[in-house]
């Protein structure tokens, strides 16, 4: 279907997808188009064509307000009232070499001070305001010569629209040149600076700028079209290099495989925090990311699984090579064989150490047993709890400060290696237990959360009041949580916010359910996140003028549905979050 016409014969334009100028291949003229918001937009505007060259400018004139009204950045439009302001009308000589403009209304007013003809070059991108300026100096000859003013009109093409001339035919050089002319006398037109970033690129047109927006910023004349360039030419360069981004990040998309993938993807998207399709796109690539954590989390839990079975024939010890093994490969394809080795080496020893333990306790007891049948071992400790310790201990104690946490009837100890251990189950039972209540495995067919038994170098633990849900906050400023219920399904919705946080210094809960049942959240920078997004923005409003200030916020702490902040001046404050 035909959207765009010829100006001035009124032949149909198939102009290039995306662009905004195109020649007519019947009459050769050169002209901007509108910008296609969608099919009746572009009808409309053909209609408003037909009745300026039919010459009923009154009825042209209603149907460019109406329009305006909708669309008040499109530059054709502006243009448009402009030919019905002096009743003007294209038409080309005898040839068809070149076309003219004719002035219908004899007025004093110069075309270049007209209102329309000013927004029409405000709105313009550079290639339609090389054609806006030419025309306009053919319009303005026009109405000289109707009014009876002297005028002298400059046959020769600007360098300004020269230049962009070249660019659609690919001269990159000659384009160059163009535009230096232009700077020589203008220092500061940006138009220039766009046009020689243009030819820095090799676009023939501004549309094709949305497919690499990323190389923008690192053209030598980026900076001097935002050192020169209005509000408007500076937003729609950082509409193309968002563009640019978000192209990028989608060819890497279809390409991601592993964590460090997505991390990469989700490091393009946070470059563009305000753009509502990039905050989209950077949960999932959490998703992503969490998704893989877990299945590779599964594949150790599920071949120690096994060994608690007793599926295979073969020693414990080399199943947990094993499942080391397929652990390794899942992150990252190597895997050591030297380092297999050892540890079965390391494995065997392990059981034959065991088994002769066993044989010494048994004969200790019988000989205990044998001398004074009234010596008894102090039992203490019970058998179940010396298995507990043994288990947790091993040959890896649990050195220096250790932090404990309690989610509902489990306790979690987070030793300094950053490893997290469930002390109060025997493991075999806890790995069972886990695997059928926690959300993480089989409450959703595609999880969210991770299992903490595949957390790895955690700074600190938290549980909610209700005992639902452990936190651990990283060594990298991430978030990982796991859920203990999976009817409490809700949570994820809730809380899913978190796995987006970076440089998490500590989180606060509060002790107490309450009414909004927030996680929040210091940096390393000083801010305060909270997982409630109200919540978050009346946090933000409260702390701002301290941070406005260089003050950061030191610690946090939550009590009562308030939300306590003191800050490093020794300054404090408190939010109210929970009316509960």
């Amino acid at each position: 279907m035909v959207k765009y016409w010829c100006k001035v014969c009124g032949e149909p334009l198939r102009p290039t997808e995306g662009a905004l100028v195109a020649a007519c291949a019947s009459c050769g003229a050169r002209q901007a188009l509108p910008y296609a918001v969608d099919d009746e937009y572009l009808e409309h505007f053909g209609e408003l064509n037909r009745r300026i060259r039919t010459g009923d400018f009154e009825s042209a004139s209603m149907l460019a307000d109406a329009m305006i009204a909708k669309s008040e950045k499109d530059s054709a439009l502006y243009w448009q009232r402009v030919m019905c302001t002096y009743r003007a009308t294209y038409s080309s000589n005898l040839d068809k070499s070149e076309y003219v403009l004719t002035c219908r209304e004899e007025t004093d007013a110069p075309v270049g001070e007209n209102e329309d003809f000013r927004n029409a070059l405000r709105f313009a991108g550079p290639a339609q305001r090389a054609i806006y300026e030419e025309d306009g100096r053919l319009l303005e000859r026009a109405r000289r010569i109707i009014s009876g003013e002297p005028y002298i009109l400059d046959e020769s093409v600007s360098p300004l629209n020269g230049g962009f001339l070249c660019l659609e035919d690919g001269e990159w050089a000659a384009a160059n040149d163009c535009f230096d002319a232009v700077i020589k006398d203008e220092p500061e037109n940006a138009l220039a600076y766009f046009g020689k970033m243009m030819a820095e690129l090799q676009v023939r047109r501004e549309a094709e700028l949305a497919n690499i927006g990323m190389k923008i910023p690192d053209t030598e004349n980026h900076k001097f079209v935002l050192q020169y360039g209005d509000d408007l030419l500076r937003e729609r360069l950082n509409r193309y290099w968002e563009s640019g981004i978000l192209i990028k990040a989608a060819e890497e998309c279809e390409l991601a495989v592993t964590v460090d993938d997505w991390k990469r993807i989700k490091k393009l998207f946070n470059q563009i925090p305000n753009n509502l399709m990039a905050q989209e796109q950077s949960f999932f690539c959490d998703k992503k990311i969490r998704e893989i954590m877990t299945r590779e989390g599964q594949v150790v839990v599920g071949c120690r699984e096994a060994a608690n079975l007793g599926i295979t024939t073969e020693t414990l010890g080399t199943r947990m090579v094993n499942a080391d093994y397929y652990y390794d490969f899942d992150m990252s394809g190597q895997y050591s064989k030297e380092k297999r080795k050892r540890d079965i080496v390391s494995a065997f020893a392990i059981g034959a150490l065991i088994v002769l333990a066993i044989i010494t306790i048994i004969l200790l007891v019988i000989q205990i047993g044998g001398n004074d049948k009234t010596h008894k071992i102090d039992n203490s400790v019970s058998e179940e709890s010396m298995g507990i310790v043994s288990d947790i201990t091993g040959s890896e104690k649990l050195y220096g400060d250790i932090q404990f946490q309690s989610v509902g009837e489990f306790m979690f100890a987070l030793d300094v290696s950053g490893t997290v251990r469930c002390i109060s189950e025997r493991p075999d039972e806890i790995v069972r237990e886990t695997l059928q209540s926690g959300a993480s495995f089989s409450g959703n067919v595609v999880p969210y959360a991770t299992h903490w038994s595949s957390w790895t170098d955690v700074s600190r633990l938290y549980g909610t009041p209700d005992g639902m849900m452990l936190f651990g906050v990283l060594k990298n400023g991430m978030v990982v949580y796991d859920i203990f219920a999976a009817e409490q399904m809700s949570y994820e919705a809730s809380y899913e916010v978190v796995s987006a946080w970076e440089n998490v210094k500590e989180l606060a809960i509060d002790p107490v359910i309450q009414e909004k049942n927030c996680i929040f959240a210091l940096t390393e920078n000083g801010e305060v996140l909270s997982s409630d997004s109200a919540v978050s923005a009346e946090i933000e409003n409260e702390i701002s003028l301290y941070l406005e200030q260089g003050i950061k916020a030191e610690r946090i702490s939550a009590a009562g549905g308030y939300l306590y902040i003191i800050f490093d001046n020794d300054d404090y404050i408190r939010v109210q979050y929970s009316n509960q």
